[in-house]
């Protein structure tokens, strides 16, 4: 199991903030009919285009989605949910919403199958949406626990190669429709069942305070705000290799196991720099992968789905014991 990517939406407060940490967005953050407490992505036709484009490197053979869903309304004809792709822009396969708000399972724009309904209208529901890509491949997709549709042996791709490189949340369309997602994930191999995302901050300094804070004074203090973006406080740094690393909030699970930890940072430079982030667990430090910085505030992030002090996943009290924090990586 690799998880390659998640959002709960509550470290973002716009469009913006979502454009730096995917690769399109054109979603609304909503805080009205949430999940728990915290904000959503609303996904609304009529009138604008709404998507959430991701993208996760290299092509995989197997893809996973979970995501909480309400569907508050639906258009006259099947509308797609979510897609596997081939690239850009080739749909491979995908979860598609009927307007009597049944689950389709579509290879390319083409209807294959249709569950019975499943969707509650104006109620939140957890999708999980599994596909092994192939000509004689296998796909499986739950709702509220139970299995929607499934079947194994069957065409899962509409291109010539037998996996996906990006997953397209919504529709690049005006037509009409009213749906919010929230705590979604992307895995290489498993679907994890429900699963809630929480956001967490820095609230202390860590073992590293090597980049210059922009007024004297703790170097977290600096970087606590989720959002919005605040540009008026932050620390810097040149030198390739400087790090800076924070105590965080304690997570508000309930005794869950941890199947990931995604740390995120709003990053920018002179166009001259690479930056990334990294996690501190015991004693030990693992960074991700930089990315090359412009002027233009972009946010890397990286996934651990094991714990680099143990080898083994996460356990709550690590999560809490963990430091995070920024690096010049070149």
């Amino acid at each position: 199991m690799t998880v390659l990517f998640m959002e709960g939406f509550d470290a973002v407060s716009s469009t913006a903030d979502l454009a730096r940490k995917w690769r399109g967005a054109t979603v609304v953050i909503s805080g009205a009919n949430g999940l728990r407490s915290g904000q959503h992505a609303a996904i609304i036709g009529g009138g604008s285009a709404a998507i959430l484009d991701c993208a996760i490197g290299s092509a995989k053979g197997t893809l996973c989605v979970g995501l909480a869903l309400r569907v508050e309304s639906s258009d006259t004809v099947d509308r797609p949910l979510v897609r596997f792709r081939d690239g850009a822009t080739a749909d491979q396969c995908g979860v598609w919403i009927t307007p009597d708000r049944r689950l389709a399972f579509y290879r390319g724009a083409t209807s294959i199958a249709t569950s019975a309904p499943v969707v509650t209208l104006n109620t939140w529901g957890y999708l999980e949406f599994k596909v092994v890509f192939g000509d004689s491949g296998s796909y499986q997709i739950k709702y509220a626990g139970a299995n929607a549709l499934s079947a194994s042996g069957v065409d899962t791709t509409a291109t010539v190669n037998q996996s996906a490189d990006t997953v397209y949340f919504g529709l690049n369309s005006t037509v009409y429709f009213y749906w919010r997602f929230d705590d979604m994930y992307v895995d290489d191999a498993n679907l994890l069942g429900e699963v809630r995302i929480d956001t967490i901050k820095p609230t202390s300094d860590g073992n590293y305070q090597e980049w210059t804070p922009s007024t004297a004074g703790a170097h977290w203090s600096l970087v606590d705000e989720v959002s919005p973006l605040s540009q008026s406080d932050q620390v810097s740094a040149a030198s390739v290799g400087l790090r800076d690393t924070y105590g965080l909030s304690d997570v508000g699970v309930l005794a869950l196991p941890v199947a990931a930890v995604q740390v995120s940072a709003t990053m920018a430079s002179d166009g001259t720099r690479s930056g990334g982030v990294m996690i501190r667990s015991g004693s030990v430090d693992s960074s991700g992968v930089g990315v090359a910085l412009s002027p233009t505030w972009k946010m890397p992030a990286t996934t651990w789905t094991v714990d680099p002090a143990t080898g083994v996943a996460f356990t709550e009290a690590g999560v809490n014991a963990m430091e995070a924090g920024v690096l010049v990586t070149a």
